[in-house]
C-alpha cells in the first residue's frame, strides 16, 4: 500500500539516482574528452604528417630523415600504449552504461509516483524491484573523479552526501502534492560516494 512516507522514499531514491547519473555522465563526459584531444587527436594528427612524408622519396631518401619518422612512429605508439594503460575506452564505456542505468532507476520511479495511487504497481513489488536495481547499480558504482565531488561540495556543503552540482534537477511530482522546495534530497547517511 502506497503511503506517503513510501512516496517519500521513493522520492530520495529517484532523486539519488537522478543525482548519480548526471555525476557519471559528467565523469563520462571529462573522460571522453580527455581520451579524444590528449590521444586520439594527437595520434591522427602524428599519423597523417607520417603518412604524408613516407610519400615524399626526396624525404625519405635521406637516413636521417628515416630516423625522424621512426620517432613518430614511436610517439604513435607510446600515445596508444598510455591510453591502453589507462583503459580510458573501458572507463568511457562503464560511466556511460552506469548513467543510462541511473537514468533508468530515475525515471521506473518518477513515472509511478507520477500516477495516481489506485493506478501505481502494488507497493512491495515496485520497492523489491527498485532495491534490487540500487543494490545491483551501487555493485558496479565507481569512484568518481575528484574534481566532481570538489564541484559539488563546494555548492552544496552538507546537504546531501552525494557528489554533484544539482542544478539540473527538477522536482519529483507525487500525485496529489505539490513539489518539496528547495529540492535537497534526505539521503541516508551511508550513502556516501568515498575516493
Amino acid at each position: 500500500m502506497w503511503s506517503s512516507e513510501n512516496e517519500l522514499l521513493c522520492r530520495d531514491i529517484a532523486l539519488e539516482a537522478e543525482i548519480l547519473y548526471m555525476a557519471h555522465t559528467d565523469a563520462y563526459n571529462r573522460i571522453r574528452k580527455y581520451g579524444l584531444y590528449y590521444f586520439s587527436v594527437p595520434t591522427v594528427m602524428i599519423s597523417a604528417v607520417i603518412g604524408s612524408l613516407g610519400f615524399s622519396e626526396s624525404f625519405t631518401a635521406s637516413e636521417t630523415n628515416k630516423y625522424i619518422l621512426g620517432g613518430f612512429n614511436i610517439a604513435i605508439s607510446v600515445l596508444n600504449s598510455v591510453y591502453e594503460i589507462f583503459k580510458f575506452s573501458t572507463l568511457e564505456a562503464e560511466h556511460f552504461h552506469l548513467s543510462k542505468q541511473f537514468y533508468l532507476l530515475y525515471e521506473t520511479i518518477r513515472i509511478q509516483l507520477a500516477k495516481a495511487p489506485a493506478e501505481r504497481r502494488e507497493y512491495l513489488d515496485f520497492i523489491k524491484e527498485v532495491e534490487n536495481m540500487r543494490i545491483s547499480l551501487f555493485e558496479k558504482n565507481m569512484i568518481l573523479n575528484k574534481e566532481i565531488i570538489k564541484k559539488y561540495k563546494k555548492k552544496y556543503k552538507d546537504s546531501v552526501n552525494l557528489p554533484l552540482s544539482l542544478k539540473h534537477l527538477s522536482p519529483i511530482k507525487i500525485y496529489g502534492q505539490t513539489p518539496q522546495t528547495p529540492l535537497t534530497p534526505s539521503l541516508h547517511s551511508g550513502d556516501s560516494i568515498e575516493v
